[in-house]
């Protein structure tokens, strides 16, 4: 099963959240990244993609994380143009 995500959608459809977060709210979620396990499973199952030697258990996880990745940076991307949008006294 491949899985892709129209990021306009995406973008769309979290617009409204993003823009009901405060300052703080934005700048964290601009800063946010994966933690060290979790990107060093993500860089190994993209490896193991390239390589076409995923299992099926695998190829879902690696979706999960790609679906998910996908979602939190067009979440970082509206978030970061907000932030230079606003006026220093937002939040």
């Amino acid at each position: 099963m491949n899985i892709r995500l129209d990021t306009s959608v995406v973008a769309g459809a979290l617009s409204p959240l993003v823009s009901s977060f405060d300052a703080a709210a934005l700048q964290s979620l601009v800063a946010f990244r994966a933690d060290d396990a979790t990107q060093r499973r993500f860089d190994e199952l993209a490896e193991k993609a390239s390589d076409g030697t995923l299992s099926a258990a695998e190829q879902s996880a690696y979706h999960s994380m790609v679906g998910a990745s996908t979602v939190v940076a067009v979440m970082q991307a509206e978030a970061e143009k907000l932030l230079s949008q606003s006026p220093p006294s937002r939040g």
